[in-house]
């Protein structure tokens, strides 16, 4: 969603993700792949500077939970992935 003003656009996203992890013991060299859908959101702000140039900054945060069950030394090993990113920069719009 986003408000459709000329200059200052604030924003918010909700929705899935894919996510993909990996562990490796280290001693035995095994390792397993995992991949989940989780969650994913943002919040942010843009303001355009000129036409099709705008400064943004914004707020994201991603969740994913991993169970990795294969019948190695790594067996019944479960994770939360939980991240907040907080990202600025300048975008090009055409």
């Amino acid at each position: 969603a986003r408000y459709p003003g000329k200059r200052l656009q604030p924003y918010a996203g909700i929705g899935p993700g894919v996510f993909f992890a990996r562990i490796k013991d280290s001693q035995t060299g095994e390792s397993q792949s995992n991949t989940r859908v989780g969650l994913n959101t943002q919040l942010g702000l843009r303001y355009f500077l000129a036409r099709h140039v705008a400064l943004f900054g914004e707020w994201k945060y991603n969740y994913a939970r991993f169970g990795f069950k294969e019948k190695t030394n790594l067996d019944g090993f479960d994770s939360t992935y939980s991240a907040n990113s907080f990202v600025f920069g300048i975008s090009y719009h055409f």
